[in-house]
């Protein structure tokens, strides 16, 4: 087993608010990167959609809530 697997979210869920923003975004990438469904949330529609549309491109699960 390496330290990513132990660090795996897979199966988990996780919701993000503030996820279009500077230190949001970061997270997002991160807690989809270890595997987890993970959804965000923003009060900037379009700054959520255009994170949700580039991280769904780069083949991460996540979800955009408003």
């Amino acid at each position: 087993m390496n330290v990513l697997e132990s660090f795996s979210l897979k199966g988990k869920v996780a919701l993000v608010t503030g996820g279009a923003g500077l230190y949001g975004r970061q997270i997002v990438e991160a807690l989809a990167e270890a595997g987890a469904e993970t959804y965000i949330a923003s009060r900037n529609l379009d700054s959520l959609q255009k994170v949700a549309k580039e991280e769904v491109e780069r083949g991460q699960r996540l979800r955009p809530v408003w």
